[in-house]
């Protein structure tokens, strides 16, 4: 296979990254598994195989480039992986073809990103050549040719050369080398300076940012400050194209992201704040993406499940639904005692988009506003805790119904066929903290305990009922017995669903689940020994 190959220039040798061979052989896995499934629908001429490549492109979200290259390559591949026309290709052949395609479509990639970056840097090149960008379009061939002895297509060679006019990343093509690099420095001096808020010019992409979105155990408490915490959002938005699909105007999303942090902020929060919010966002970017949930799903319902996740919390009062209403809050009267602060949260979220500085779903059309507000509000509600148990069965229904997502029909706006569907990616996203690795799970469980206590707390002061599991979570031994019993029974059930949903793609919450319980077992047992032995202290 190509893609573990290593190609020999004049200077270096050439492979792919450790990360690219993967993401390569986990396509080859998924295209068995889309051939396998067409059933009847077997391939037997050119004319359909180029179809069916098309449509797993879409299907896996392969850049719109890939479509080039399979449309190029495709005859001299085919031919190559069998000795005879007219039988049904099989389903190895069809895996074996698309790993060629793809491999030509990431050596494309990878090659046209190592000559951009020669070309921004002006190597090589004479003191009589012209500038070395208005050097490449007239001499890519032989440069590529000569400097890395490829025998590339007329094809791939065009998708090269487009990326060598462009960033590494989503950026302006029409951004030259010496204002990215004055972009960036003024984005980082103002992190530096202790810079919250997030305008226009801070939406830049970074190095890390592909790995640091595809990072299941992202801590986001150890991001730099809020700024670059709210760019995460812009980051995510962009990674699934949402932005300029919905003519998103920079500033706009820039007082958005700023408003709804100052919501966050307003409370000051153990638990329920801004880093909450990033995380579940995080999260539900990872769903979508390195899940690939969003293959049955619109680019709509994609943006608005991304903004309910961000969105869940905002305003929160730190405090639970029953203590709203046992006080009878303000807040617990508006909304008549029924999933108070979600309710809560879905106005607020609204009441920023209000705004026209803010709203950013101004250029969606009537219908599709009226979409995305259903969709925001049904997701929120169903972050209340109250309706986890219903949540997780009704889930569990339709998997039943569906062993393989792939069969729903895809890419609507439909809300009757993605309600439960949408609703879950949040919940789960909501209650993703206790999933991650356990340095993380611990922090996430040692703040939401102290916002327990702070409520029993004011619970004391006011002569309120005392919430009993909120009760002594200062004691090592109580908090440890909390948690396993949560992640027993709501943590454990709920990501064995999502990883059976999504066809095992979601393995890496289910162990660490596992693996959480038994730390913190080990933690019980810790504790407990700490008290036998200071009991015997104190007896003698």
């Amino acid at each position: 296979m190509g893609c573990t190959n290593t190609r020999n220039t004049k200077n270096e040798n050439f492979t792919f990254s450790l990360k690219d061979q993967i993401l390569l052989k986990k396509l080859r896995i998924c295209s068995e598994h889309y051939y396998n499934n067409l059933g009847a629908h077997k391939i037997e001429k050119e004319t359909d195989l180029l179809n069916h490549l098309l449509e797993f492109g879409k299907i896996y979200n392969l850049p719109a480039e890939f479509e080039t290259v399979a449309a190029a390559q495709l005859h001299d591949h085919f031919l190559e992986i069998r000795e005879k026309e007219g039988e049904a290709i099989t389903s190895e052949e069809f895996s074996v073809l698309i790993s060629k395609l793809i491999d030509d479509y990431f050596r494309s990639e990878i090659l046209g990103k190592i000559l951009r970056f020669e070309t921004l840097m002006k190597l090589p090149r004479d003191n009589n050549e012209p500038d070395a960008v208005e050097y490449l379009p007239n001499q890519a061939t032989n440069i590529f040719q000569d400097r890395f002895k490829l025998g590339v297509s007329s094809k791939i060679m065009e998708i090269m050369l487009k990326k060598t006019l462009q960033t590494m990343d989503e950026s302006p093509a029409n951004q030259s080398a010496e204002d990215l690099t004055k972009q960036h420095g003024l984005y980082l001096s103002r992190i530096s300076s202790g810079v919250d808020t997030i305008d226009a010019g801070d939406f830049l992409p970074m190095d890390n940012d592909l790995e640091t979105l595809s990072n299941w155990n992202l801590s986001v408490p150890e991001l730099d400050n809020d700024l670059e915490k709210s760019r995460l959002v812009w980051r995510s938005l962009t990674r699934l194209r949402l932005l300029d699909d919905h003519k998103i105007p920079l500033n706009t999303l820039a007082s958005f992201l700023n408003e709804v942090r100052a919501g966050y902020k307003k409370n000051k929060n153990p638990f329920h704040n801004y880093d909450h919010a990033l995380q579940v966002m995080h999260a539900t970017q990872f769903m979508l993406y390195d899940s690939n949930l969003r293959k049955d799903l619109s680019k709509l319902l994609q943006l608005g499940i991304l903004i309910a996740s961000y969105c869940h919390d905002v305003d929160h009062t730190g405090r639970t639904n029953a203590f709203e209403v046992e006080k009878q809050t303000a807040l617990a009267i508006e909304y008549n005692d029924r999933s108070v602060l979600e309710n809560h949260h879905a106005s607020y979220t609204f009441q920023i988009l209000k705004k026209d500085s803010a709203n950013i779903f101004k250029e969606l059309s009537k219908d599709d506003n009226k979409v995305i507000r259903k969709l925001i509000v049904s997701c929120i509600l169903a972050t209340d805790m109250a309706v986890h148990g219903q949540t997780t069965k009704s889930m569990q229904e339709l998997q039943e119904k569906v062993k393989i997502p792939s069969t729903l029909s895809k890419k609507t706006n439909d809300m009757s066929d993605y309600h439960l569907t949408e609703q879950d990616i949040v919940h789960a996203a909501d209650l993703s903290g206790p999933a991650k690795e356990f340095k993380l799970a611990y922090l996430w469980a040692t703040r939401v305990n102290k916002e327990f206590s702070n409520q029993v707390n004011e619970e004391k002061e006011l002569g309120l009922p005392l919430t009993k599991h909120m009760m002594n979570l200062e004691d090592p031994k109580v908090m440890a017995k909390n948690e396993i019993g949560f992640m027993k029974f709501v943590i454990k059930p709920l990501w064995e669903t999502i990883n059976e949903y999504t066809n095992g793609s979601m393995r890496i919450a289910t162990v660490q689940v596992e693996e959480n319980i038994r730390a913190w077992e080990k933690k019980l047992k810790e504790a407990e020994s700490a008290e036998e032995k200071q009991n015997a202290l104190e007896n003698k």
